[in-house]
């Protein structure tokens, strides 16, 4: 059974948000939805697959920092423990104001999928997700085995 349809309201407060990737390798790049991702060449060139995860608020619910905090830790474990390389950190801007900064990880995947089950596994109603340097696509997450459309 997949989740109900997301708000119009909350689709457009995701698509609004920056995703500012601060890299492994240095420097930063701010992400934006149907945007071309814009990796530096030492990161376009390496990365194919990538997807922005995090574990802050499930469900699109604010919960207090050390409850995010606590679950960020959980996230880092289950990256380390699937082997998805963490290729920077990420955070998750409200140009507006009006949504509490949120942070996550910039993986790599062989898989869109693998992701997703994470994602899925944290409570996310949403990912980032694109290939090498094409465009940050928003992708909303069913509660079974595939993303929604």
């Amino acid at each position: 059974m997949s989740a109900a349809p997301l708000p119009s309201s909350l689709l457009d407060a995701f698509r609004a948000t920056i995703y500012r990737v601060r890299l492994n390798s240095g420097g930063e790049v701010d992400l934006h939805i149907d945007q071309p991702a814009g990796w530096p060449d030492e990161v376009a060139g390496s990365i194919r697959r990538w997807m922005i995860l995090t574990a802050d608020n499930p469900a699109a619910e604010q919960r207090d920092e050390v409850a995010n905090r606590s679950a960020r830790a959980e996230l880092d474990a289950a990256l380390a423990e699937a082997r998805l390389p963490v290729r920077g950190i990420t955070r998750h801007i409200d140009p507006d104001g009006r949504w509490p900064e949120e942070r996550g990880r910039l993986i790599e995947l062989l898989r869109f999928d693998d992701g997703l089950a994470l994602a899925r596994r944290f409570g996310q109603a949403a990912v980032v997700c694109g290939e090498g340097n094409g465009p940050a696509r928003l992708v909303t997450v069913c509660r079974d085995d595939r993303a929604c459309r």
